[in-house]
């Protein structure tokens, strides 16, 4: 076994969400700032942290508290859009059965996972430990929240990989000399992001962590 613990982002790794993200930021940026882009323009900003796409389409620092709740609401509205990757109920299964811990870094807040990952049809039972938004000093892209599993956990940050489909995912786990895998189905240009693997299907995540 090559891993101890294997360790995932959620949107555009294990979630397809970019059609309720882009949906939900398209009716945030018209009721906060009478802005109308269509989801398609707007996915661009796919993968970028909350705060940094409201400041790009216009939005004031004293405005940021009040956006990500109107993209929450939305969001969780059009959230039934969202779907599993082709895959990836297989290869938690997979990672279970072989003792490897599988942990999450997620965006989301703690209540949101626990709420809104079910829904989509991912057993909760599959994760062994979660850091979330608002656990850390500093989100991703800091290194914060891997670090902060590797303190929960004890894990060896040799023996640990992260798997992300941004290079925001990569920068937070390679700051905390963990390994790094792309998840390329959820990445809009992976030619430009950076990792130690680049992953074309989640069986091969599976190969890799075995060491096979």
């Amino acid at each position: 076994m090559r891993y101890t613990d294997v360790v995932f982002d959620l949107d555009g790794t294990l979630i397809d969400t970019i059609r309720p993200l882009m949906i939900s930021l398209h009716y945030t940026a018209l009721e906060l700032l009478d802005i109308d882009r269509t989801p398609e323009d707007l996915s661009v900003y796919f993968g970028i942290p909350g705060d940094d796409t409201l400041l790009a389409l216009g939005a004031r620092e004293d405005q940021l508290k009040e956006g990500m709740a109107i993209w929450h609401k939305y969001y969780d509205k059009y959230m039934d859009l969202a779907c599993l990757f082709p895959g990836v109920k297989e290869l938690l299964a997979a990672l279970g059965d072989s003792d490897i811990r599988i942990g999450v870094i997620s965006s989301k807040t703690r209540p949101e996972f626990y709420d809104q990952v079910p829904r989509i049809g991912l057993p909760m039972d599959f994760f062994d430990t979660g850091v979330f938004a608002g656990e850390t000093e500093h989100a991703k892209p800091a290194s914060d929240p891997m670090f902060k599993y590797l303190e929960l956990t004890g894990a060896d940050p040799k023996k640990t990989l992260f798997v992300g489909d941004t290079k925001y995912d990569m920068m937070c786990a390679g700051g905390a000399g963990t390994d790094t895998g792309l998840a390329t189905w959820g990445c809009i240009d992976p030619d430009k992001v950076e990792a130690t693997y680049k992953f074309k299907s989640p069986a091969d995540i599976l190969t890799t962590a075995l060491g096979d």
